[in-house]
Order: structure tokens, then C-alpha cells, then sequence
């Protein structure tokens, strides 16, 4: 159920160069959830850590809130040595306080990803990614190992089809921007 009132506090506290710790408080009517850790940033690197117990019963204006009723800690790192390779890690561990898997109620969760993205061209890209979900702690515990490769390469299908709406409609050129908007007054006072 959606909550009528909820408040909500964030902060960054800028630490010694690249280094910050950022927090974030909320409460929703008589629940509250907090996520607090450091992050690091730098041109080639983004690290996070994240600590976050989330009540039971805490909810948003609109429904249920992410993460609700888990407490864990959430490591992410993103990591570009070079302009045309990117690497990503994410790992995720938590225990289940609103579904808990009532045989093992002391069961953790994790979930565990790679990718790698190689970008030889600006308009090609392949991606690798890898990972496992394993929610042992919760009401209906799961074990699963994902994996995927894909190639995206964008190119333009019909250029001379671009050109033609932009030279006929204006459509995506400034310069040929106007406001067509008079109120019904207005142009009444024109006309006379």
C-alpha cells in the first residue's frame, strides 16, 4: 500500500580527492530506509559501496519502495582503462526480511555481474555480459546462471529520406523554428 506521507534526506560528503561518502534517509509514515556508503570516482574508474536496510513495511507515494524489506550491501565498480573497452562488476548481497524462505531463514541472497563492452568503431559495439542470481533466502528460492553476447552496429537507412524531411518540413533544423502560437484575443486585435 502507498504511503501518504514520505520524506526523504540525501547527502554527499566530499572526502580527500576522488573520494566522497553518500547517504540517503527516508521515512514513510511509521517505516524509515537508509542506504549509506563511499564512492570513488575518477576518469577511469567509479567505485560504490553501498550498505542499505530497507523496513518491511516501508513504502513510497506510489506502492511498494525498492529493495523493501532487505538489508545488504551492494559493491559496483565501472572501469574504462581505455576510450574503446569498458568493464563492469556488480555484486549483491542481501537477506530477505519480507519474503524470507522459511526453511532456511538465515539463507543470503546474491547477485553477481560482469560485462565487457569493446567499441573499435563509434558506430560498432560488442558486449559480453555474465551472472548468477541466487535467492536461496527468499519465499521461493531461485538459482540461475545468465550469459550473453551481443553486436550492435547503427547506421543510417535512408539519408536521402532525412535530407528531404528536413528540407520540405524544417523538421530538425533551428533555424526554421517558429512559434505558431497567437491566442484567440490576440488576433483579434490584430485583425482590426
Amino acid at each position: 500500500a502507498a504511503s501518504d506521507q514520505v520524506m526523504d534526506l540525501t547527502g554527499k560528503l566530499e572526502m580527500a580527492g576522488p573520494l566522497s561518502m553518500q547517504q540517503e534517509i527516508a521515512f514513510s509514515d511509521e517505516a524509515f530506509g537508509y542506504t549509506v556508503g563511499p564512492t570513488w570516482e575518477s576518469p577511469t574508474l567509479r567505485a560504490i559501496t553501498a550498505y542499505r536496510d530497507v523496513a518491511e513495511d516501508f513504502s513510497t507515494v506510489s506502492g511498494a519502495a525498492g529493495f523493501q524489506g532487505e538489508r545488504g550491501v551492494l559493491l559496483q565498480a565501472d572501469w574504462r582503462p581505455i576510450e574503446t573497452w569498458t568493464f563492469f562488476f556488480r555484486q549483491d548481497v542481501f537477506k530477505s526480511q519480507l519474503y524470507p524462505n522459511p526453511a532456511e531463514p538465515d539463507a543470503l541472497n546474491s547477485d553477481m555481474q560482469f560485462a565487457a563492452d569493446w567499441a573499435p568503431q563509434p558506430q560498432t559495439q560488442f558486449t559480453g555480459t555474465a551472472g548468477r542470481h541466487r535467492a536461496m533466502g527468499q519465499l521461493f528460492p531461485t538459482d540461475d546462471l545468465r550469459a550473453s553476447v551481443a553486436l550492435r552496429q547503427s547506421f543510417e537507412v535512408y539519408p536521402w529520406l532525412r535530407n528531404w524531411v528536413h528540407k520540405w518540413t524544417g523538421i530538425g533544423r533551428y533555424d526554421r523554428v517558429e512559434s505558431r502560437y497567437r491566442s484567440r484575443s490576440r488576433r483579434g486585435a490584430d485583425a482590426t
